[in-house]
């Protein structure tokens, strides 16, 4: 079929990932409330193996039309000997449109990742506003799954979900000192940045991020954005009107905010055909 043809029949082009003659293991459902204990998953594998992490929105039929792009992570960890939140393994960003009814917006996967055996933290963390949220995950494997098993610890208060954000600015490279005393790191990768603060000092700070984006574009959290800004400033509203200001504890580390931007549309055309 021709490129022209395609568009005329369809309006939705999904390009998924294919894997023949792979494994599949389904957890329970699992439901998110920011109100209860933080159930995460926690899988052990016998032997090396190729894997691939799937989310599913149990729900999504079932929501009303005004809800909103549910954005957030799914993250790989090693579980410490004392069953904590480890090394970070993986990070994936989840896109879940809950305005489309098309089946192929109800899940999101990772790409495939090799494993070595030990035990692992599959954490989902809601980047956007956190909601009533039921999911299932998916494990994909490559090899038979009877040497992959699973179960879920208890986390209280979304610890596990500020733990794993942590981790994963932690693991990069040092921050950048703002003021004496108060540093911000950052981990970004492709269209996803999370910003975390740093008060090395006795007493607590005030501060108020600002990112240069397209709103249009971008999902942001915790943080204000440029164009915002100005729109308060030419309504002479009063200047704490276009910040959010967060208190960053003495002594402490914070996550503060996050961005993600999504990619404009993309386009396909005919390409000649070489002789």
């Amino acid at each position: 079929m021709e490129v022209n043809d395609l568009w005329q029949r369809f309006e939705r082009l999904v390009v998924c990932r294919y894997h023949e003659d792979w494994f599949e293991l389904r957890t329970e459902e699992i439901q998110f409330d920011s109100s209860k204990p933080e159930k995460t998953l926690r899988v052990t594998l016998k032997h090396r193996c190729t894997l691939v992490i799937k989310l599913t929105d149990q729900n999504r039929r079932k929501r009303k039309s005004d809800a909103p792009l549910v954005v957030g992570l799914i993250n790989i960890h090693e579980v410490t000997k004392n069953n904590q939140i480890g090394k970070l393994i993986l990070s994936c960003t989840v896109d879940l449109d809950w305005l489309s009814l098309d089946p192929e917006n109800g899940f999101v996967e990772t790409d495939s990742f090799d494993l070595d055996p030990g035990n692992y933290f599959v954490i989902f963390t809601f980047i956007s506003k956190k909601l009533p949220f039921e999911y299932e995950f998916i494990i994909k494997s490559s090899s038979p799954i009877d040497h992959i098993s699973y179960d879920f610890v208890t986390f209280e208060n979304n610890l596990a979900s500020h733990k794993s954000l942590l981790r994963m600015i932690e693991s990069e490279k040092c921050g950048i000192e703002i003021r004496e005393g108060l540093v911000l790191h950052e981990y970004s990768r492709d269209n996803f940045l999370v910003l975390m603060a740093e008060n090395k000092t006795k007493d607590p700070i005030c501060i108020s991020v600002i990112a240069k984006c397209d709103l249009k574009l971008c999902s942001i959290h915790g943080i204000d954005s440029e164009d915002f800004v100005k729109i308060v400033q030419e309504l002479n509203e009063p200047a704490d009107h276009s910040a959010v200001y967060l208190t960053i504890p003495a002594k402490s580390k914070c996550v503060i905010g996050t961005v993600c931007a999504f990619s404009d549309k993309m386009k396909l055309e005919k390409q000649t055909e070489e002789t």
